[in-house]
């Protein structure tokens, strides 16, 4: 086998088998069955997310309002999201903000949050990606003049990494490669010419 064919050989082995371990890592997880804390800071008015924890399951977990029974937004956490759908109309001032806490993920104990992205939204203005931070287990969305008129929404869409290890995203482009380097591969084999074994002397 020439030198040039057993590195290809090689080199695309190896490729294949540190892509399937990337995509490996990369295995969504879950918030189903975790409980997250969830705490509102704000002056006017006084507005409070109820109740203050809850388990994530089927439905929604928060209402956040003046009281348990008077709630301006509904709040669902989902497996990898959380929801927001406004029940009545409702402005922040400067200041106003919340937070969730103990973002555990429930099938990855050692994962933790990578990215929070604002995924979509409608019937919020001055909302943008820009007014969301977050730490490894945790969220805080600044609605500081946000307005949120009746049957609005917007979502969230979490991402998680594996804390125990360092985990190199895979590029878009990476199976591209791969697939052309193998195809590359098969085609120069299949053009090389036949090697006749010799008759022994």
């Amino acid at each position: 086998m020439p030198a040039w064919t057993a590195t290809a050989k090689g080199l695309t082995a190896s490729a294949l088998v540190a892509a399937a371990s990337l995509w490996a890592t990369s295995a969504s997880a879950t918030l189903i069955g975790d409980e997250v804390g969830c705490t509102a800071t704000f002056d006017i008015p006084t507005l409070v997310c109820s109740p203050s924890a809850a388990i994530v399951g089927a439905g929604s977990e928060f209402g956040l309002g003046e009281s348990i029974s008077s709630v301006a937004i509904d709040i669902d956490v989902g497996a990898e999201t959380i929801a927001f759908t406004a029940l009545d109309d409702i402005d922040f001032f400067v200041g106003d903000a919340l937070s969730f806490s103990s973002l555990n993920w429930t099938d990855d104990p050692s994962g933790i949050l990578s990215g929070v992205t604002l995924t979509a939204f409608a019937g919020v203005t001055g909302l943008e990606q820009g007014d969301i931070s977050f730490g490894p287990d945790s969220i805080t969305i600044d609605l500081a003049l946000t307005d949120w008129s009746p049957g609005a929404t917007a979502t969230l869409s979490l991402e998680t990494t594996d804390g125990s290890a360092t985990v190199i995203p895979l590029p878009a482009s990476a199976p591209l490669l791969l697939f052309t380097l193998a195809a590359a591969y098969v085609a120069k084999r299949r053009s090389s010419p036949g090697v006749s074994a010799r008759a022994p002397a």
